[in-house]
């Protein structure tokens, strides 16, 4: 996969999970860069942005960010049954 494949994988997840706000600017929901990037800074293996990641890095990284999709996920699957 290209770096951007992996980028638009993650972006994909970003709306799974919820992380995202709507723009009225575009009018359309959109995946909340400031949450996402802050995230990647703190938390990613590398904590660096989103975009300096090179295709290289990604493969450790998308396993890093499937996981914490699975886990908030499982969380809201929970809130909703309860």
């Amino acid at each position: 996969m290209t770096a951007d494949q992996y980028r638009k994988s993650i972006l994909s997840m970003c709306y799974q999970m919820g992380w995202t706000f709507f723009s009225d600017r575009y009018q359309k929901t959109c995946v909340d860069y400031i949450r996402l990037n802050k995230w990647m800074e703190q938390y990613s293996y590398l904590h660096k942005p989103l975009n300096d990641y090179k295709a290289n890095e990604f493969p450790k990284l998308l396993k890093q960010f499937k996981a914490l999709k699975e886990d908030i996920v499982s969380k809201i699957i929970k809130t909703i049954d309860t």
